[in-house]
């Protein structure tokens, strides 16, 4: 018998979902690149967009486009310089200091161009 899980429910729907575990798996010996690259298949299949990433310029370009399109702003070639040098990758922080800007810190002032 199909087993159900609540989505949603309110007084007009209800919302259920059938969970089907994946059938194949294994129990042998993986390899960090063939899991890496398991993983990154997972993620393509939940629609996830795969970049290849190869050096820091173009990890830089990236988060320069995410930026803009988070912000929905074209921010000039000094403003961007300004955000990364200042705050995203401040000389003088850490590799913790970095991540706690990164992951909780969304507001920067920013001098305009």
């Amino acid at each position: 018998m199909a087993q159900y899980t609540v989505i949603s429910q309110s007084n007009e729907e209800t919302v259920v979902a059938e969970y089907k575990p994946a059938m194949t798996r294994s129990d042998g010996y993986q390899s960090e690149a063939a899991l890496e690259k398991e993983f990154i298949l997972m993620l393509q299949e939940q629609s996830y967009e795969y970049l290849n990433i190869k050096e820091e310029k173009d990890l830089i370009v990236n988060l320069r486009e995410q930026l803009s399109l988070l912000n929905n702003y074209e921010f000039s070639d000094e403003e961007r310089r300004q955000i990364f040098n200042n705050y995203i990758a401040k000389p003088t922080a850490g590799i913790k200091e970095k991540t706690q800007i990164i992951q909780e810190d969304s507001v920067f002032p920013l001098r305009r161009d």
